[in-house]
């Protein structure tokens, strides 16, 4: 039926088949999630990227503070994880990117330098770190 074909595309990444001959309790299913997290060494990455283009202080103090709290939360994780050997089934690793349009700018003497956004956002970087 329809329920039993909805919930084996659940449970087939845990290798367990739903057929109509076939019963599981809601308990047993919990378990084998449970064990197959416990056991696993895998864990999540998680990639941020930002496009900025003529952003405001206050986007970019914003987006600036937003990463630094995930990659605070990432390196309490690590830490805790790497010297006090803990488990943390929600560990992840966190990679953060900012690209800007237009970055650069010639100046009087014809060279490429940052222009004033790239300038505003490194000016704002140790407001959002406090």
């Amino acid at each position: 039926n329809e329920r039993d074909e909805i919930l084996a595309g659940t449970y087939d990444e845990m290798g367990t088949t739903i057929n109509g001959e076939t019963e599981f309790d809601e308990q047993s299913i919990e378990e084998l999630s449970i064990e197959k997290k416990l056991t696993a060494e895998v864990h999540t990455k998680i990639y941020s990227c930002a496009t900025m283009w003529h952003g405001t202080e206050t986007e970019m103090l914003q987006l600036l503070k937003s990463i630094m709290r995930l990659d605070s939360d990432q390196c309490a994780r690590r830490t805790a994880r790497n010297y006090l050997h803990l488990k943390d089934l929600d560990y992840y690793e966190y990679e953060g990117h900012i690209f800007f349009d237009d970055a650069m700018e010639e100046d009087n003497n014809n060279e490429q330098v940052p222009n004033k956004f790239v300038q505003q956002l490194l000016g704002v970087v140790d407001r959002a770190a406090t």
